[in-house]
């Protein structure tokens, strides 16, 4: 037999043992709740950041709620996505948190610096066609999508250059991404109308440019069965607000430098000018020979 110390050291061990016991199972449930809650904190913190990383949402980023939207996703084989991940950022907030970057003027022969009147002056007295290649060169597209309001002028010094900037007081462009549309802002006197001529603008596929930035005069009437006569007439044949038609041209856009945007006219097929234009009788397409250059314009 065991003698009465051993007996009694095995009697206390055993109730050390049992103590330790119930002191672990009632404090489990809180170890428990704690392991919880800091697995809930992380997920917090870890959805936290991944908001605050979701591109859209990010500063100077296109809305998902854009009809743009949808049409780039499908059209963003034809952009200069990284990793194929494409960010598509408004062109009047490409800056640190979304803020507006003022573009650089190219130099022209003799002025490293030039303003926008001296760079347009210059170009204005040289061919058209040199602007050919600049535009073909710039793809795959820029992921900045146009907005805010786009300055500039009509290049070139040919015939239908020289007639393009008869129009009185065209100014640029202003862009809306949020809704898709875009104007012509004209200035003359005292008169201001930023609002000439409205369309929309998407991206848009050619067989002949491949995907540009289509800016769409048609005025799109979904009137039943006399619709498509109408919207020929409207686009086509009367004269616009301005005396021309702008309905009967499209133009194709792309981004060249940052900030720094590069247009061509087509004629539609079939399509009637009032002004010095010839208009276009043939069932073609017609690249008018009117380049245009615009710049961001922070406000």
């Amino acid at each position: 037999g065991l003698d009465p110390s051993t007996t009694s050291a095995l009697a206390s061990r055993a109730v050390d043992e049992k103590k330790k016991k119930v002191l672990s199972e009632r404090d489990r449930p809180t170890e428990m709740k704690s392991s919880l809650i800091t697995l809930s904190v992380l997920a917090a913190l870890c959805g936290s950041l991944a908001a605050s990383a979701s591109p859209a949402s990010a500063p100077g980023v296109l809305s998902e709620s854009s009809p743009l939207y949808a049409q780039l996703q499908q059209a963003k084989d034809a952009f200069a996505c990284e990793g194929g991940d494409c960010v598509f950022k408004l062109s009047d907030q490409t800056g640190p948190d979304g803020t507006c970057v003022t573009p650089k003027m190219p130099r022209i022969p003799g002025n490293r610096n030039p303003t926008m009147e001296e760079f347009c002056n210059y170009h204005q007295s040289n061919p058209a066609e040199q602007w050919e290649m600049p535009f073909r060169a710039s793809q795959p597209l820029s992921t900045t999508v146009p907005n805010g309001k786009l300055v500039g002028c009509i290049v070139g010094n040919n015939l239908f250059a020289q007639e393009a900037r008869l129009l009185p007081g065209w100014q640029g462009k202003g862009y809306n991404a949020t809704t898709g549309v875009f104007t012509n802002l004209v200035q003359l006197g005292l008169l201001d109308d930023p609002n000439a001529y409205p369309g929309k603008f998407y991206p848009d596929y050619d067989p002949v440019d491949g995907v540009s930035w289509k800016l769409d005069y048609s005025v799109g009437s979904t009137v039943p069965i006399i619709g498509p006569v109408y919207n020929f007439v409207m686009d086509r044949l009367m004269p616009g607000r301005y005396i021309r038609n702008m309905g009967g041209f499209e133009d194709h856009m792309r981004e060249l430098a940052p900030g720094i945007w590069m247009g061509q006219v087509y004629a539609l097929p079939y399509m009637l000018s009032w002004d010095l234009a010839l208009g276009n009788p043939t069932p073609f397409m017609i690249n008018v020979g009117v380049p245009f250059i615009l710049f961001q314009k922070c406000e």
